[in-house]
């Protein structure tokens, strides 16, 4: 049996880790480098038995070593559309992607999901010169300066927490009256020095300046709280407000739910037969490593007791 995993991040991996535990023929076809979200996250802090301060991009590393060592089939390119139809006499999937076709006895649906915009004025120009949705990836180039943080979630949070290790001040601003992230994150949050927290609080607009190069870098961010406006000075603003899913567009047939993410049951079935969703992929995921690692373990463990059962 040959199974296609669209998707590398760790729930992938995972599940294609699996699918060579029970004995199956595993690919996956990712677009980038496979590790996803572990790529653009500090720590594996939430992993059981890991060190808290565990990167996140070398357990993703040791994921992949394993997975390849273990016979998967690695395909770089874009998956675009995965479909199978039960009333046609060939009930392989069809997983289409930019470069080429694959057909497979199954898919496991496993490509994440994708960071919302918040739609503020000046958010678009500022772009990669000052606005941000990775503090990670970008946070360095603003060692010792002022920045923001737009949102209070859990990725808000573990995104401040880093940027207070590097930046002068880090002003988080929050449009509820607390933060929403799980409370161990937001005790350390609270605990940080440098971590100025503002509830309640909107995002007018960013502005920037013109550098000497002509080209527009972030200045300031202008806020509303309560009946008051303010003008935060900040070298950059890093926004997490939310993410949205991606996999309902590639599966188009699929039964999926408001966000755009495959609705599935609590063994990762879709609706369509042979394809299932994992991890972010899924509707009402819960966004941890271990989640998606499980999801992929228990879609490998129904299609193995499927194939065994119509052997």
């Amino acid at each position: 049996m040959h199974v296609v995993i669209a998707g590398g991040g760790f729930a992938g991996l995972s599940a294609a880790l699996y699918a060579r535990l029970y004995g199956f023929d595993a690919t996956i076809i990712e677009e980038l480098a496979p590790g996803g979200r572990c790529l653009d996250t500090r720590h594996a802090r939430f992993v059981p038995g890991l060190p808290v301060d565990a990167p996140a991009s070398e357990v993703a590393e040791r994921l992949e070593t394993q997975v390849r060592d273990m016979g998967v089939v690695f395909m770089s390119d874009r998956v675009t559309h995965v479909h199978s139809d039960p009333g046609e006499p060939d009930t392989r999937v069809r997983i289409v992607c930019e470069q080429e076709t694959l057909h497979a006895d199954a898919c496991i649906v496993a490509v994440g999901d994708a960071r919302r915009t918040a739609g503020i004025p000046g958010e678009e120009a500022l772009r990669g010169r000052g606005v941000s949705y990775c503090a990670t990836c970008d946070g360095p180039l603003f060692r010792g300066r002022d920045v923001c943080v737009i949102g209070g979630g859990d990725s808000a949070c573990d995104e401040a927490l880093f940027l207070s290790d590097i930046c002068q001040t880090v002003h988080v601003l929050c449009r509820s009256r607390d933060l929403t992230a799980m409370p161990a994150l937001r005790e350390e949050v609270q605990s940080r020095q440098n971590i100025r927290l503002h509830f309640n609080t909107e995002v007018r607009s960013f502005s920037g300046v013109e550098n000497s190069m002509g080209f527009q870098t972030m200045e300031s961010v202008h806020i509303r709280s309560g009946s008051e406006e303010h003008t935060i000075a900040a070298a950059a603003a890093f926004v997490f407000v939310g993410r949205q899913g991606i996999s309902a567009g590639i599966a188009d047939t699929c039964e999926s739910d408001t966000d755009g993410r495959l609705i599935t049951d609590a063994r990762m079935r879709t609706s369509i037969e042979r394809i299932y969703a994992i991890g972010s992929a899924r509707s009402n995921p819960v966004p941890q490593f271990v989640v998606g690692a499980a999801d992929g373990a228990i879609a490998v463990r129904d299609l193995y007791d499927r194939y065994t059962a119509d052997a």
